[in-house]
Order: C-alpha cells, then structure tokens, then sequence
C-alpha cells in the first residue's frame, strides 16, 4: 500500500489536447496513434526543428506525441525528458504510472499515448481487464487499494 499520497499529473493531460483522436472507432479500438498535428516533413523543418528532431528520435523516428511540439522546438526535449522521468523515475510503481497515463489518455481521447502505454501497463503487470475497462470508460472491479487511490486521484482531476 502506498503511505502516502501521491499528486498524480501523466505528461498526457498537458499535450493531449494538441493530438485529440478517437480511441474507439466503429470498427472497435484504434490500433495506431492519428495525431491531429502530423509529423513535419524534414525538408519543411527550420534547423532548430531539425535538431530537436534529431534529440528526441526513437528507433529513426520522432514519437507521434511530440510532433506538436516541434513546431515551437524548445519544448520537444523538455517534454520528453518530463515523460521519461514519470515513466522511469517516479514515485509510483511502474504499473500504477501506466494506469494513471492510460486514465489521461483515454478521457482525452489520446490514441497516440493510449497505443504506446497500453503495452507498457501490460508489461508492468496491470490486469487486463483494468486495461479493457478503462477502454471502455468504466471503473475497473477488482482493484486493489492502490490501483483504486491512482484510479480515484486521476478520475477526480479530470472531472473539476
């Protein structure tokens, strides 16, 4: 059980607006992230895009969630360092960060980060069906104590 308690704000509430997709389609769950703001054409890019791009690319390309932010490229590095810090150096046990970014990215509407944390929750050994519940906007049954304080907290924020 956690002792205390932990504010919990997922890199995703603060972009999620700029890339605000649908995560279920009438065909069922959208597989592959559908930012608003596409990624920039390299040859389109400013030299401070380029570089920003550059620093911020995994496995050649640059993440769909920092797309928007190239195009004021001052803030691609520091949001991907707050991003890596929360998913790697928070608080919280990796299971309960990924349920708290996969709460924020499923009430935004955030594809991009709903895709990629999906996994990473599955791999940090969230259930599934906590996973599928939060799909489907409903509270998870099940929970234990500190899945339901993650899940209340991160609920709670985004419902003022």
């Amino acid at each position: 059980m956690m002792t205390t308690t932990c504010r919990v704000m997922p890199i995703a509430l603060a972009i999620a607006c700029a890339v605000r997709v649908p995560l279920v389609t009438a065909q069922g769950p959208a597989l592959a992230p559908v930012p608003r703001m596409g990624a920039i054409a390299p040859d389109q890019m400013t030299e401070e895009q380029r570089k920003a791009a550059r620093e911020v690319e995994r496995n050649g390309a640059v993440p769909a969630y920092l797309w928007p932010m190239l195009r004021n490229p001052g803030l691609a590095v520091p949001t991907q360092t707050i991003g890596e810090y929360l998913n790697r150096q928070g608080k919280l046990p990796p299971k309960l960060t990924q349920m708290a970014i996969l709460i924020a990215s499923r009430r935004t509407s955030y594809n991009g980060s709903w895709v990629e944390h999906s996994g990473m929750a599955a791999r940090a050994g969230l259930g599934a069906d906590i996973v599928q519940a939060i799909a489907a906007e409903r509270r998870p049954d099940g929970m234990n104590e500190d899945e339901t304080l993650v899940y209340d907290i991160v609920t709670n924020c985004r419902s003022r």
